[in-house]
């Protein structure tokens, strides 16, 4: 009897033991690998069907350094944040989405979802930039991607324009996102003018027509009136016949002839 207790106090000690240097190995590993170097840091950023960078790998490592105070490529594992790290990049406007991933060779991969400009604003004497799809301004400091443009009489950028109805960048937005929103739309308009009065005119790509919409009320369907017209119209009456189609009335195009 004696002997058998002997024995399963012996199994019960030799677990403990195996336990405590099973646990011990494990905190030295977790240990060693905190205090280990990244082995390699890749950037990957996911662009638009153009292919076009608002911000690039060596902007994103820069970003990286201004937080860290050093170059992330030489960090401890043990001394990076992946969460704080990701909100930092997604503070930067051209930034829609940052994720940090860790791998167990200490690889660390950064993946970034650039934001998406539908609007480029030109500044007269400033800085031009960007509209994104809910209207937040986007710097431009990559390649220069292919939006409808807007000039003319534009009100200045502040960051609660939105709640002032009568800052024409509302407007602005407004056909931005209609615009962005339909394919055929996109296609045909190249540039956004507003005028004194804050009315909006519309330049298409191909001819020579200017395209009033007017003042900023039932623009559903004065966009609905423009495609109808491109759609069908044009077919029958050709691309240049007018000056100017005006889509400021209910329910009709007004087209202005050119001048013979």
């Amino acid at each position: 009897m004696k002997t058998k207790i002997e024995n399963n106090g012996i199994a019960y000690i030799t677990k403990v033991v195996i336990a405590v240097l099973l646990l011990g190995f494990l905190v030295f590993s977790v240990i060693d690998r905190l205090n280990g170097h990244l082995t390699k840091v890749d950037v990957k950023i996911k662009t638009r069907g153009d292919k076009k960078y608002l911000i690039n790998k060596k902007e994103v490592k820069h970003l990286l350094k201004d937080k860290l105070g050093y170059d992330i490529s030489i960090a401890n594992v043990g001394d990076i944040n992946l969460y704080e790290l990701e909100s930092y990049l997604e503070s930067d406007e051209r930034v829609s989405r940052a994720e940090m991933f860790l791998d167990k060779g200490n690889k660390l991969t950064i993946g970034i979802l650039q934001n998406l400009p539908i609007s480029r604003i030109e500044v007269t004497g400033g800085e031009d930039y960007y509209l994104d799809p809910v209207g937040k301004r986007i710097p431009i400091r990559g390649d220069i991607v292919r939006v409808p443009v807007v000039t003319g009489y534009i009100d200045d950028f502040v960051s609660n324009y939105k709640k002032k109805s009568d800052h024409n960048l509302n407007y602005i937005l407004s056909v931005s996102q209609k615009l962005y929103e339909d394919d055929f739309l996109s296609a045909l308009v190249d540039q956004i003018y507003i005028t004194e009065e804050d009315d909006i005119i519309l330049i298409p790509k191909l001819g020579r027509q200017r395209i009033a919409l007017g003042p900023d009320e039932n623009l559903d369907d004065k966009m609905y009136k423009l495609k109808t017209y491109y759609k069908k119209g044009v077919k029958n009456m050709g691309i240049d016949r007018f000056e100017e189609l005006n889509l400021r009335y209910d329910g009709q195009i007004v087209g202005t002839r050119k001048e013979s």
